[in-house]
């Protein structure tokens, strides 16, 4: 797997295109913390769906980390270094930031403008190119009809990093 250009000395990438969200979301935690921001590891997972209502095909066990920052102004900041996975081609693009950080209107936005290389599985993705930024953005960061979805894990004690 090709990884991108930043990495941290001793721990290795700090931002991967073809995935790793859970591995890169508790890299970041720690440094984050550290810095005195309020993150906190969100995660999106099909399995959390109410009783009785099925989980999409190809669905059951996956699910997306990042961070989220709590910015005080109602619409929480998402900080994913593993965005580029949801990008066919990005691991070969130097014009793709390397981690999102922002609002999740800003990530519709510019998923939007990669619409013709949007993608959810990293391989053989039979609707790649054809999937909708909006519906994207609901299933992998768990807003809209996805918002059940959607949990946000409380802060853990953290070593010094």
């Amino acid at each position: 797997m090709e990884l991108v250009r930043r990495q941290h000395p001793e721990k290795g990438p700090w931002s991967d295109p073809e995935g790793s969200c859970l591995d890169l979301a508790g890299q970041w935690y720690p440094h984050l913390r550290a810095a005195g921001l309020p993150v906190a590891i969100t995660v999106v997972d099909p399995a959390l769906r109410p009783p009785g209502q099925a989980v999409a095909p190809g669905m059951a066990g996956k699910f997306h980390a990042f961070l989220t920052l709590d910015d005080g102004r109602g619409q929480p900041l998402i900080i994913d270094a593993s965005w580029r996975q949801f990008v066919a081609g990005a691991a070969t693009r130097t014009d793709l930031p390397e981690a999102f950080v922002g609002t999740s209107a800003q990530l519709r936005q510019m998923l939007a403008r990669e619409k013709a290389h949007l993608r959810i599985e990293l391989h053989d993705d039979l609707l790649q190119g054809h999937r909708k930024p909006d519906q994207l953005v609901d299933l992998a960061y768990g807003e809209g009809p996805h918002a059940m979805l959607r949990q946000v894990l409380p802060p853990m004690d953290t070593p010094e990093p």
